[in-house]
């Protein structure tokens, strides 16, 4: 080998030693720490109380999350996700690559086990380097198996020993990061107290708590004793007793409403420092489940006034108007007959169905009808209207439903501002009208109201359940 060859590797190694440090000394020193009876996340010795914004397999508008007082997102094990957060200065709580047993997952298979820890393991190598990485997590509710009740469990007790085995090994080969897993708020004690006897590698539980956050987290630290982060947080979920509407379709409260639900349950979440060490709100971005617009805090890219709840609790900037009050669509017969609310399932052949479940207003298939809506504090301002009918069954469960929420075209035959004249669909089924009120290029207020169409028989009504995921998943054969 030549001299001008040794030199060129000499050279190509200082060069990787420089980068190697450079690397490492962007890298951030994370640690729990006990203060005064609480656990309090520590970043390079400061505190860090964790505002984060779920976002799972797409990055939208991180700068914005960032500007508002954020610093975290939850995301897919990928390095582009973890590379864009990171660029405007957010951390990832990152969901390993999980198989769970709603997916057909057999805990008792040392054979599926290992296949699944060998792919974890890959994927923690592969990101554990990256300055923006916070902690991983080995799933999401575990405990949720659809066609099982939530309350009386359904699932392998045996799957928290594994879990508590993977971190082990997540541990050995990256004793840099945090790890730990989500649960559901439904029966917080009895699920911790399995946890607990399998939690010698666990450095924290995830906990996703909706509308009883502080209850949740009161019972949850009654049992656990290690840090608890919020990894799910936000309005009323569709399967809460808050909610009305069919079984299969729930009434959704106003882009407005949902702002200051947001507000209220991000200042308790900022009040019980002494109970976690943050929270992520759910969801940033679009999401089809109930309706298109049912979780998102953003809505095709554009804020909504949740933003501006988060950034008024936060301390973060949003400079807009006033947020815009926009009402319920409101559905009438052009003939100025009333229309009335009916039993879209039929009660008398379905007794089990309680009236609130029941009731809708009921439209003629193909009739024409005319809607309107109101914003509240409209005087003055420049506002865009648009509206949509989509099918009203939106229901899924982890992302998975095969239903779809079907855009209707051509039911709008007249449009002025913020009223419209519209045809009923011809087929009997549970629809949503949707209006959504824009100014400016970044923002929108929406809101939806159901209407259906004929009436179906309860035989009829459990078809339509079937797309819903009710039934027991099927376990993977053990090979």
């Amino acid at each position: 080998m030549n001299k001008l060859a040794v030199y060129y590797i000499s050279f190509l190694v200082i060069l990787a030693s420089v980068a190697f440090y450079l690397h490492k000394s962007e890298d951030p020193t994370w640690a729990f720490v006990k203060e005064e009876g609480a656990w309090v996340l520590k970043q390079n010795g400061n505190s860090f109380f964790i505002r984060g914004a779920v976002m799972h397999h797409k990055i939208s508008r991180p700068e914005l999350l960032k500007k508002i007082g954020g610093n975290v997102v939850r995301v897919e094990p990928n390095l582009e996700l973890v590379r864009k957060a990171y660029e405007s200065g957010l951390y990832a709580y990152v969901n390993l690559p999980i198989l769970h047993q709603r997916d057909g997952m057999d805990w008792d298979c040392e054979t599926q086990v290992k296949e699944l820890e060998i792919k974890i393991i890959e994927s923690v190598n592969n990101l554990k380097h990256h300055p923006g990485i916070l902690m991983w997590s080995l799933g999401n509710e575990h405990a949720i198996i659809p066609g099982s009740d939530v309350k009386e469990g359904g699932y392998n007790k045996n799957v928290w020993e594994r879990l508590d085995k993977i971190a082990k090994k997540i541990k050995k080969v990256d004793p840099d990061h945090f790890v730990g897993y989500a649960v559901s708020p439904f029966n917080v004690e009895q699920k911790l107290s399995e946890i607990v006897e399998y939690s010698q590698n666990l450095d924290y539980i995830g906990l996703n708590a909706y509308n009883e956050m502080k209850d949740n987290l009161f019972d949850a630290n009654s049992v656990w004793k290690k840090p608890i982060l919020i990894t799910e947080w936000g309005i009323d979920g569709w399967w809460s007793k808050n909610w009305k509407g069919h079984r299969s379709a729930r009434e959704e409260s106003t882009s407005f409403e949902k702002s200051r639900l947001i507000g209220e349950r991000c200042r308790v979440l900022e009040s019980s420092r002494n109970l976690c060490v943050g929270g992520i709100v759910f969801f940033w971005g679009d999401r089809d489940e109930q309706s298109s617009t049912y979780w998102g805090l953003l809505h095709e890219d554009r804020t909504t006034d949740s933003i501006g709840a988060l950034a008024g609790v936060w301390g973060g900037e949003l400079s807009r108007e006033q947020p815009l009050d926009l009402r319920k669509p409101n559905i009438e017969n052009p003939n100025g007959v009333k229309i009335k609310n009916v039993q879209f399932v039929r009660r008398k052949e379905e007794k089990s169905l309680k009236e609130s479940e029941s009731l809708s207003l009921g439209l003629e298939g193909g009739q024409l009808y005319e809607a309107s809506v109101l914003v509240e504090n409209a005087s003055e301002r420049d506002i865009e209207y648009s509206w949509e009918i989509r099918n009203g069954l939106g229901k899924k469960v982890y992302g998975k439903s095969i239903n779809k929420l079907v855009l209707l075209e051509g039911l709008i035959v007249g449009e002025e501002d913020s009223r419209i004249t519209f045809r009923a669909p011809k087929k009997n089924g549970i629809y949503r009208l949707h209006v959504f009120a824009a100014e400016g290029e970044d923002y929108v207020a929406y809101s939806n109201t159901i209407f259906t169409v004929g009436r179906i028989k309860p035989k009829e009504k459990k078809e339509i359940d079937k797309k819903f995921e009710n039934d027991l998943p099927t376990l993977i054969p053990c090979d």
